[in-house]
């Protein structure tokens, strides 16, 4: 078979796939008779839970709102804020045994790794930051400095 022959057939096989999609998803789409109403949930942003008002109440954030982002074990992850402020910080918290929160981190962007620890599960914070002290006296220092002391991540990727 010469080139043509390969290069037609290969093209061939490809709308025999597209034509196959296309009729799969078309017989498979829902109709008018298939679609079910159904109310759409919302939560009113200025209405906490009961979790987000423990924390702000346990933080002793004054006219706080707290919004939980993610949660892993003891360890919860919440955007917080202050009533009619606009803008926030992220709060790393610990639930004790007790029932009441602890703050492990506050602020804004990556954590510094010194601060969230190894028991931090690495489904709330999966990065933190090493800070490196550079050495800027000359150009070759600077570079020494930087591929001497490599960040090697949460998940053991290496960042020089």
């Amino acid at each position: 078979m010469n080139r043509t022959g390969i290069i037609a057939l290969t093209v061939l096989a490809a709308a025999a796939v597209s034509a196959t999609i296309m009729i799969t998803t078309m017989l498979n789409a829902p109709s008018a008779d298939t679609l079910v109403e159904r109310s759409i949930v919302a939560r009113d942003p200025l209405v906490d839970t009961p979790l987000e008002i423990q924390l702000v109440n346990d933080l002793g954030v004054e006219n706080g709102i707290a919004h939980l982002e993610r949660k892993q074990g003891n360890f919860y992850d919440f955007g917080l804020s202050v009533r009619g402020d606009e803008g926030g910080v992220e709060v790393i918290a610990y639930m004790q045994p007790n029932g009441q929160f602890t703050k492990v981190w506050e602020g804004q962007g990556i954590p510094p790794c010194g601060v969230i620890g190894s028991e931090v599960p690495a489904g709330i914070v999966p990065y933190c930051f090493r800070p490196v002290l550079l050495d800027r006296s000359n150009i070759v220092r600077t570079l020494y400095t930087l591929l001497a002391n490599p960040y090697i991540d949460r998940y053991g990727q290496i960042h020089l």
